[in-house]
Order: structure tokens, then C-alpha cells, then sequence
């Protein structure tokens, strides 16, 4: 008669004894404290739920982290009850779920294309304790299909482990934050072309940042003038070079200085040319 609702049944892991919350239906105090008792209905809920007990006193978790930034939430401001057999048990729709939590942000997701704001279903669907990363490239086909195929074939399908919901390494990405800064014909270049491969933050932070590591297979040299591109090169063009001759055994003096490389060097082969 004072029941607000159904409790659920679905099965789970045994706790306490029973399987479901519909196996308690009736024994109200199981879960509910009278007016008078210290205790609270949370804690109720952590005597069988002794996992979840853990988590509040681990601050990597999820729960631990949910009670830094909410120390008065309530287990039943995620978890209701009494709303059928079949209901769901973790609802977050209804409060603000500081999703940071998770270690993936919303900032980026604040709105559809249609402008309409999302919704834990869009990306969750029916059960927001679970993420298929399928979703992301479903969506973002839609969006973009020519950009995700190039993106998908460049960098592979686990989008997490690169995304964090902030855009980090989105359109808003500034390469001059890094000890490798984009600069001349590099600024156009594409980020698979020096991150080949690349499948998360830590392969995308291991590309050798030097330039024979990226240029060397096309070394028109043929390593003749060793690994160093830039002591010639700047990354505005590969022409025209600046040759520092005095790092050679022939020194350029006198009338030799304004002569053009072609005149000593008439096959192109620098390395060997007489010096007599």
C-alpha cells in the first residue's frame, strides 16, 4: 500500500544475499532508516554494495572522484528505484554529471549539428554505464565521411585513445606548444605524414623530431652530406640550400667566395671534388 513503485528484477551479482532488489520487496528497511536513526540510506546501500564502498575511498575511481566534486550527492541521484521490474537502475539525465569524471570531457559536445543538445542516449544509448567507440565514427561520418576516412586509414578506429572531449589535439591544436614547432612548408604538411601510424597520445609523442628521420628516404645526397638537413635547409623550402663551405677540408677565400657551386661542382657530386 505505502510502495512507490516496482522494485527491479533484473538479475545480478549476488549481494547481501539476493540477486535483484525485487527479492526484498516488502523488507522497506533494508534500504529506508527511520526519521530517528543516524544512519543514512547510503548507507544502506554500501552495506551490500561493499564494492562501491571501496571505490568511495579510492580517488582514482569513479565513485571516488564523483565524491571530490560532490560530497553531499546521494547514491539515488544516479540510482532510482520503485520505477518497474525492468527499469533502469543508473538514470543520469536528470543531474548534472560532471562526465570529467570519466577522463573524457563534454566541452566539445555541448551541441548536435542540428543544435540540439546532447543527450546521454546519443553516445550511450540505453545504458549510460556502457560506451560502444563505434559511436564516434558512426556520428562523425555524418559530419565529415571524406575527413574520417582519411583519419580512420591514418590513425585507426580507437578515437579515445587520442580524444579526450577537450579537441587537444583538434582543429584548436597548436603545434608551437611542443619543443617541435611548425614553421615554413611544415605548417601545411599533414599530421600523418610525420605521425605515420601513429594510434595514440604516446606513438604521436615518440616521432623522432629530427629531419633525416622524416626526409632522409628522399636524401637526394644519398647521405654523402651526412643526417643534419637543417645545417643546408630551412624548412621554408629545400631551395635555394645555404652551404657552409667552411665546414669543409676546402675552405672558401678570396675570389672563390662568389663563385657558384656548379662551376667546381659540374656533376652535382659534392663529397670527392678536387681541391687542387
Amino acid at each position: 500500500m505505502f510502495s512507490p513503485g516496482q522494485l527491479n528484477a533484473d538479475l545480478g551479482t549476488v549481494l547481501g544475499g539476493v540477486s535483484s532488489h525485487a527479492e526484498i520487496a516488502g523488507d522497506c528497511k533494508l534500504c529506508h532508516v527511520a526519521p530517528w536513526q543516524a544512519e543514512t540510506m547510503d548507507d544502506r546501500c554500501i552495506a551490500c554494495h561493499v564494492n562501491i564502498a571501496a571505490e568511495l575511498g579510492d580517488s582514482s575511481s569513479i565513485h571516488g572522484k564523483l565524491k571530490i566534486v560532490d560530497p553531499v550527492a546521494q547514491c539515488r541521484d544516479c540510482h532510482p528505484e520503485h520505477n518497474g521490474a525492468h527499469a533502469l537502475l543508473t538514470v543520469l539525465e536528470k543531474w548534472n554529471f560532471p562526465h570529467q569524471v570519466t577522463g573524457y570531457l563534454l566541452d566539445g559536445h555541448q551541441a548536435k549539428t542540428e543544435n540540439e543538445p546532447f543527450l546521454c542516449s546519443d553516445c550511450h544509448g540505453e545504458d549510460v554505464t556502457t560506451f560502444d567507440p563505434s559511436v564516434c565514427k558512426s556520428c562523425h561520418d555524418q559530419v565529415d565521411p571524406a575527413f574520417m576516412l582519411d583519419h580512420h586509414v591514418a590513425f585507426g578506429g580507437a578515437c579515445l585513445s587520442c580524444h579526450d572531449g577537450l579537441d587537444t589535439y583538434g582543429n584548436d591544436f597548436t603545434h608551437s606548444a611542443f619543443v617541435f614547432s611548425l614553421t615554413g612548408s611544415h605548417i601545411l604538411a599533414l599530421c600523418s605524414q610525420c605521425h605515420l601510424g601513429a594510434r595514440n597520445v604516446a606513438d604521436l609523442q615518440a616521432t623522432p623530431k629530427s629531419c633525416f628521420s622524416c626526409h632522409g628516404a628522399d636524401d637526394p645526397h644519398a647521405g654523402e652530406l651526412g643526417t643534419d638537413c637543417a645545417s643546408c635547409h630551412s624548412t621554408e623550402s629545400w631551395k635555394p640550400a645555404n652551404f657552409d663551405h667552411n665546414r669543409a677540408s676546402f675552405k672558401l677565400v678570396g675570389a672563390h667566395i662568389v663563385v657558384a657551386c656548379g662551376q667546381c661542382h659540374t656533376d652535382t657530386l659534392f663529397k670527392g671534388t678536387p681541391t687542387e
